[in-house]
């Protein structure tokens, strides 16, 4: 978390009002340990955690690289059969490189998915969004304004 303060991301309130209600609940820990368990969800959440970063530390081959990773892991593990919501990131994560990491052409490209996805019911939220998808694009975005303008 010390990062998305590093990089002045300002969290939904309400989001994070629900998962610490979510925290509170009996079954909590019960999913925490399903999730710690499901290797294939938690090595996704890890795959795009490192996408991030690498982006936020302008590592673009490192990113190429992982957003590739992630393409064959979750073509590999039928991981879209699982979790909807991580596959269609990870096709926002693809326009990346279709507009060579250029934050507007990268934005103007995954607009039309985004609006699109924007419909799905918060009942398809995944449970390895731990910050949602939505916020950790806005995120990339943002690091890649900041290396456009540095």
């Amino acid at each position: 978390m010390a990062g998305l303060a590093a990089a002045e991301y300002v969290p939904d309130d309400t989001y994070w009002r629900k998962v610490r209600k979510a925290s509170c609940e009996p079954g909590f820990s019960r999913r925490l340990t399903t999730l710690v368990k499901d290797k294939v969800l938690s090595n996704t959440a890890i795959i795009i955690l490192e996408i991030v970063q690498a982006i936020r530390l302008a590592d673009i081959p490192r990113a190429i690289e992982r957003i590739d990773q992630l393409q064959k892991y979750v073509t590999r593990y039928e991981v879209a059969k699982q979790a909807i919501r991580t596959a269609r990131f990870m096709r926002i994560l693809s326009t990346l490189i279709a507009a060579d990491f250029d934050p507007d052409r990268a934005e103007q490209r995954a607009a039309r998915m985004i609006s699109k996805y924007s419909k799905a019911d918060e009942l398809l939220r995944d449970d390895p969004e731990i910050v949602p998808y939505e916020d950790l694009w806005k995120i990339i975005i943002m690091y890649l304004h900041k290396h456009k303008n540095s």
